[in-house]
């Protein structure tokens, strides 16, 4: 005589087998040690993640930033001589003897390069809008014997120094540059 098994009815009859299941005791302390195993490792790993997502400016940030950084100190290192300066704003030459300026525009938290009569920004895509970087320069000025230049003739200075600070939602990110003027003759 031939028997055949139904494994349906075999699994159901395995599992109910066993009318008592899973006690209160077993499920608590099978909870706590998880518990135990769990909660040091994502107060470990939430912290470290954490920390490097709010220490770590987005790289917009710093795109802006050099890209700011990397125009101005171009310009002035070009420029045959300054006409007109200030901690916020400074005024030269281009290689064609025209005017350029770097201003910046505190309402707007951005910078402003004048040249004739054209104004764009610095860089170029950080226009004034939702999801601007803002920007913050602040300039000072050496003359050749390195004293701190403050006011006077603008033909005794001979380096600038440029500091830039650039902040999006609570992450600001510092550069500090000199930049050498061309020798006049």
């Amino acid at each position: 005589m031939e028997v055949q098994i139904d494994w349906f009815t075999l699994m159901t009859l395995e599992l109910n087998s066993d009318p008592k299941g899973i006690t209160l005791v077993e499920l608590t302390i099978t909870m706590v040690l998880i518990m135990i195993i769990t909660i040091p490792l994502t107060m470990f790993f939430g912290s470290n993640i954490r920390s490097y997502f709010t220490g770590t400016p987005p790289p917009q940030v710093k795109q802006v930033l050099y890209g700011a950084m990397g125009e101005i100190s171009d310009y002035l290192r070009e420029s045959p001589g300054i006409t007109s300066a200030n901690s916020t704003a400074v005024t030269f030459l281009n290689t064609n003897e025209s005017p350029i300026s770097f201003t910046l525009n505190t309402l707007q938290g951005v910078i402003e390069r004048n040249e004739g009569s054209a104004t764009t920004f610095v860089p170029y895509y950080n226009s004034p809008g939702p999801g601007k970087i803002t920007l913050n320069l602040t300039l000072n000025y050496s003359t050749r014997d390195n004293a701190v230049w403050t006011s006077g003739n603008t033909a005794d200075i001979s380096a600038v120094g440029v500091l830039l600070t650039a902040s999006y939602d609570s992450n600001s990110l510092t550069l500090n540059n000199t930049v050498n003027l061309r020798r006049r003759n």
